[in-house]
């Protein structure tokens, strides 16, 4: 199976996922789009989407971005650091926005994300930005 349709696959078995009613909207050789509409539980008391949600769409964009650069198992992240621009707000939709930058070592790859709401697209306005460090899996060594 290519690896980008087993990714895919992957993705509608993940639980949190379905709680956060969040869709991989694209999925392609170093690039992701993940996105999720804000619901009333996603909202701390001043009605904005509290930072841990937004990390956590961040953190789908950015993972499925960086497995499509390996061949087989998970990238788990080592460090995320996030910058939060302009509030979410209810009724509104994340849009994570997630590239695998040219650093990559033989173990490690950053990917860089940049949070939409909405049509924010169109008109660049940018809700944040995020850099985060995968680790690649270990090679496993032939058994003898």
């Amino acid at each position: 199976m290519h690896r980008i349709e087993e990714l895919k696959k992957r993705f509608e078995k993940e639980l949190s996922k379905t709680k956060m009613g969040a869709s991989l909207d694209e999925l392609s050789e170093d690039f992701a789009v993940v996105s999720a509409p804000v619901t009333p539980d996603m909202l701390i008391v001043e009605g904005i989407v509290q930072g841990g949600i937004i990390t956590t769409i961040v953190d789908f964009a950015g993972v499925y971005a960086a497995m499509t650069r390996i061949s087989s198992g998970h990238t788990p992240a080592a460090h995320i650091a996030i910058d939060f621009v302009r509030p979410i707000k209810f009724g509104e939709i994340i849009k994570a926005v997630a590239n695998v930058t040219i650093i990559e070592t033989r173990s490690s790859l950053w990917v860089d994300v940049i949070v939409y709401g909405n049509s924010d697209i169109k008109n660049d306005k940018i809700r944040a930005h995020a850099k985060i460090h995968f680790t690649k899996p270990k090679p496993i060594a032939a058994k003898l």
